[in-house]
């Protein structure tokens, strides 16, 4: 890992307009046989030695496009995931992170490997399609999406184009098919994408961003369960985002001991610019499988990492995240431009930093090839206890049907059943029960 201090001359370097001023130097010294003093700096020797050799071929280039890559090039010396963004990307940004986006306004869920629309947004195109709730998905623009995780079908009925989507369904009612096009259309997406009780007193709650007042709706649905005497939660943030940091502490808090350090972000210089401890308030008391992939971003990849850095009794499952836990900030450039760039770190419970050079490495992986449906063998058994094992096989057969297809989700539940059977709640601790 790049040391933090030792890259300060690099982030001074990448100031706002620096790099365009740069590029444009070189271009003029190009053009104008500019005195050779001016061509001291090795990024610009670099820039106007590229441009003497498109020059010495006779190859035409247009300097605005060189003048972006030349730029992106510096930004990128420094981080690797830097982007420059016009007007477009950045209103597409701002969109997402107050949790709109465009999408058909339904929500799913995934049941025996089938997506089944379970609500429709009173404002959706779909209404005007007569798609209707219960109808089971099985093709979307002619991709078959049986057998495949929740969030990759959503990822499919989502998009950042108002191009319609062809659904092919399955109606109880209907012997054949039906095929609908519904358009994409701007609109809010809920916090919570899904909740689900399972079997053996398990629970799942799926989240679509961190976005204002996430924190408080999922903090109270996960107390509410917890209350109730439910055995363990999944939290899913595969693909979701949101910039709400004040619900991140939320549900930081929610496995932390009152008052115990949660994170710091320090800007460039080492200067604490966020410190969050746990709030006051009584620990979660269920353990906490917390689901993440690539696509986990922003304030909901600060979350995660919050919590394998200081959350007792949470255990991450999934693939590493996208390595931008609120680490980074769109910084205005010339000509109506922005560099969304690395410009903060984050510091975890355990000591763990993050820079934006990588993700959240989950305790559990599950890479992509990993079986999303798996038989669980049966213990032999007395036959007094044959009617006990019989209810807790169509428990089990029931739980699988409903993680089928979810590589994922399986594993988390398989954590989950394995905690109950060892009777251990948050923090590891055995029950008083």
């Amino acid at each position: 890992m790049k040391n933090f201090r030792q890259t300060r001359q690099a982030r001074r370097f990448c100031r706002p307009g620096l790099g365009a001023g740069l590029v444009a130097l070189s271009l003029l010294s190009a053009v104008t046989g500019a005195p050779a003093d001016l061509l001291s700096d090795p990024v610009l020797q670099g820039a106007h030695e590229a441009l003497e050799v498109l020059r010495a071929h006779q190859l035409a280039f247009v300097p605005e496009t060189a003048r972006n890559h030349a730029m992106e090039a510096i930004f990128r010396s420094f981080d690797a995931h830097a982007r420059i963004l016009d007007r477009d990307e950045v209103r597409l940004k701002e969109t997402r992170e107050q949790g709109r986006c465009k999408h058909l306004g339904i929500s799913i869920t995934v049941s025996n490997g089938v997506p089944r629309v379970t609500a429709i947004d009173p404002e959706a195109p779909a209404l005007d399609e007569d798609l209707r709730i219960g109808d089971e998905i099985v093709e979307v623009n002619g991709a078959a999406v049986t057998d495949r995780d929740v969030v990759s079908v959503a990822r499919l009925l989502h998009g950042d184009v108002a191009e319609p989507v062809s659904l092919r369904i399955r109606r109880e009612e209907e012997r054949d098919p039906i095929d609908i096009v519904v358009a994409r259309q701007v609109l809010r997406v809920p916090v919570v994408a899904e909740t689900r009780k399972f079997p053996n007193d398990l629970v799942y709650i799926r989240m679509n961003g961190l976005f204002d007042g996430a924190g408080e709706e999922v903090a109270r649905q996960l107390r509410d369960w917890s209350e109730a005497g439910q055995a363990g939660a999944v939290l899913d943030l595969r693909g979701a985002g949101g910039a709400d940091l004040d619900s991140a502490d939320i549900l930081a808090g929610l496995v932390g001991e009152p008052r115990t350090f949660l994170y710091i972000l320090r800007d460039a210089e080492d200067r604490e610019l966020r410190v969050q401890r746990a709030e006051p308030g009584p620990a979660l008391g269920m353990p906490l499988v917390v689901l993440v992939d690539g696509r986990t971003k922003r304030a909901a990849e600060l979350l995660a990492a919050t919590l394998k850095g200081s959350g007792r009794g949470v255990i991450l499952v999934g693939r590493t995240t996208a390595g931008d836990p609120e680490v980074r900030e769109r910084i205005q450039l010339s000509n109506d431009e922005w560099v969304y760039l690395a410009v903060r770190k984050l510091v975890v419970g355990d000591g763990t930093q993050y820079t934006g050079e990588q993700g959240v490495e989950p305790h559990i992986l599950v890479t992509r090839d990993a079986p999303a449906y798996v038989e669980v063998a049966q213990p032999m058994t007395m036959l007094t206890d044959r009617r006990k094992t019989t209810e807790e096989e169509l428990r089990m057969k029931a739980l699988r049907e409903m993680t089928r297809g979810d590589a994922v989700l399986t594993r988390a539940v398989d954590i989950l059943l394995g905690l109950r059977a060892l009777n251990l709640h948050s923090h590891g601790r055995p029950s008083a029960s």
